[in-house]
């Protein structure tokens, strides 16, 4: 039988037509975030391998590297973006967590990445809730309750029940934590831990109880400042104690109630209290540098490389506010008269941020106004990113100005 000619050329030119690009452009793009995807699985592997093998040869690096894996696994899967709608249960408090943030509410503990990925939500049921926050990992504790967990981006690092009540914790950046507790027989009882959780200092307070705890930059050095009554005059006293060493630290007095403590140096301690700010000697507790309020109400401080930014105003926050910045010689950078109410403030290396009711405004260092950021529903908080988190009342959003 003989085949028709036209048909076989047909054939032919739809044998050799040549076929669109797009699906071997999508099969090159596959390819390459196959790629890309292997390559980063390496890498976790890698990490992974470089964790377990100095699990046993040098425990105290453990968070670091595990930091970095957990960092390589989320990057894998990065978030839409800011803003992104909440709903919280009565916010509490927010908190910069390696490069992303954590809100912390009645109910909820919950984590974000930098990229506006939630991470984790961790219930607690805890009555009294409180978070100390170092690096990328969270002590959540029920103050005046007895239960206690540590959390990581990805997972629960450790859950404990103290023996006494938890008074308040602290964190380091390197992962390092302690907890002040009530004793049998003894006011107070301060235990530290290393980032694998194995005790490394033990010690009872005979009269202080514990209310603040900070950690020096490198995590070897722990200030905790305590309720004092002396002489009918309420004020606290400063122990400090080096965790490679048995010998007692020195122990000053305040006379005024503590409310943040920030290691300048090893030899230096900024204690932000209700009436004055001061800095210290931590060798001897010698004072060496002190702002002092003049009978005007702190509201809002915070510290950024050594400089330290103070809020004051009327305690109901609906009367106007005034804001100065001070080096850590405590010597006078920058004020603001502003002229309304405050919620927060965030302090850069080139700039004061202040959250209003309603919208956010930037100033330099000079008093000048650089930017104002409206906002859709009352403000919250100001948290530390890349870029500054400012969280509402309904979301989160990254603040440009």
């Amino acid at each position: 039988m003989e085949q028709d000619p036209k048909r076989g050329q047909g054939e032919e030119k739809r044998r050799r037509a040549p076929k669109s690009d797009m699906p071997r452009i999508e099969q090159i793009r596959r390819k390459k975030r196959e790629k890309r995807l292997r390559a980063a699985a390496v890498l976790v592997l890698v990490l992974a391998a470089i964790l377990a093998y100095l699990g046993g040869l040098l425990a105290p690096s453990i968070n670091f590297f595990s930091n970095l894996l957990d960092s390589a696994r989320i990057a894998l899967s990065p978030g839409e973006g800011w803003p992104q709608k909440i709903e919280p249960d009565s916010l509490a408090d927010a908190y910069s967590l390696s490069g992303g943030l954590a809100l912390l509410d009645n109910s909820d503990l919950v984590m974000y990445s930098s990229t506006g990925r939630q991470l984790r939500r961790i219930p607690h049921g805890y009555a009294s809730p409180a978070v100390a926050v170092g690096g990328a990992r969270a002590v959540l504790y029920d103050r005046g309750g007895t239960d206690l967990r540590v959390e990581s981006r990805p997972r629960t690092l450790l859950t404990r029940q103290t023996d006494y009540a938890i008074l308040t914790a602290g964190c380091s950046d390197n992962g390092s934590f302690a907890v002040a507790t009530r004793a049998e027989r003894y006011t107070a009882q301060i235990t530290i831990y290393d980032p694998s959780f194995n005790e490394i200092y033990f010690c009872y307070l005979a009269q202080d109880i514990p209310m603040l705890l900070s950690f020096s930059d490198n995590s070897r050095y722990l200030a905790a400042a305590c309720m004092d009554v002396e002489g009918g005059s309420f004020g606290s006293r400063i122990h400090l104690y080096d965790t490679h060493s048995t010998e007692a630290g020195a122990v000053f007095r305040v006379d005024a109630l503590p409310l943040q403590m920030i290691w300048l140096s090893d030899a230096s301690l900024l204690v932000v209290t209700d009436s004055f700010a001061a800095v210290y000697n931590t060798a001897d507790g010698a004072e060496t540098a002190r702002y002092s309020y003049g009978g005007e109400s702190l509201l809002y401080a915070d510290s950024y490389r050594g400089n330290l930014a103070l809020c004051f105003g009327d305690e109901s926050r609906h009367s106007v506010s005034r804001a100065v910045v001070v080096d850590q010689n405590m010597q006078l950078l920058a004020q603001f008269d502003l002229g309304y109410a405050v919620r927060d403030i965030l302090l850069t290396s080139a700039h004061l941020e202040i959250l209003g009711r309603d919208e956010v405004r930037q100033y330099d260092l000079t008093g000048v106004n650089t930017g104002t950021l409206a906002l859709d529903d009352e403000g919250e908080f100001l948290v530390r990113g890349k870029k500054t988190y400012c969280v509402t009342a309904k979301e989160i959003l990254q603040l440009s100005y």
